[in-house]
């Protein structure tokens, strides 16, 4: 998510109902593969990256690897219904790859 997308939901939420709670994201779903790749050319190391298992991940990361292994997909559907919001960075992944 963009930090200028993010603000701008940040401003739309203040005039909601309180406790009303918005997820903020685009409507790309990159894999975490996609992401590392994409960070890796910003890095200038020309998208190269290494996989490892699941069992490497939880010894290296914790109990966190778990939930970069889960297939997740979130919707920002109840904030562009309610608040008109709408995210204009569309692309992460450019954003990662230009570091």
């Amino acid at each position: 998510m963009h930090i200028d997308d993010m603000a701008t939901l940040y401003v739309a939420a203040l005039s909601a109902k309180a406790g009303s709670v918005y997820i903020g994201v685009g409507e790309s779903h990159p894999t975490m593969k996609q992401v590392a790749e994409a960070a890796a050319r910003g890095a200038g190391l020309d998208g190269k990256t290494v996989s490892i298992t699941l069992e490497q991940a939880r010894a290296e990361m914790g109990p966190v690897a778990d939930a970069f292994a889960l297939d997740q997909r979130l919707t920002s559907a109840k904030a562009r219904r309610e608040l008109g919001w709408a995210p204009t960075h569309g692309d992460p992944l450019a954003t990662f790859a230009r570091g």
